[in-house]
């Protein structure tokens, strides 16, 4: 469940709901106890990153593997 690819399409959904600017692209994830730190990058080079609690992120994109096997 915790794969780059999974973590990277949650960056996305996070971006899609506006939580996360468009000019933000994703830049890798570290595993940090109970929480995943999602590491990004501006277009101009700043790096930043953001914590979420593994159990929340897992969650996430458990339920939108679910909706999309059911649509």
């Amino acid at each position: 469940m915790i794969d780059n690819k999974n973590i990277e399409w949650y960056f996305n959904f996070m971006k899609s709901n506006g939580l996360i600017a468009e000019y933000w692209n994703y830049d890798g994830y570290l595993v940090d106890g109970d929480h995943i730190k999602i590491l990004y990058i501006h277009k101009s080079g700043k790096r930043s990153s953001y914590r979420f609690l593994k159990e929340i992120v897992t969650q996430e994109i458990r339920e939108a593997k679910l909706r999309k096997l059911f649509n």
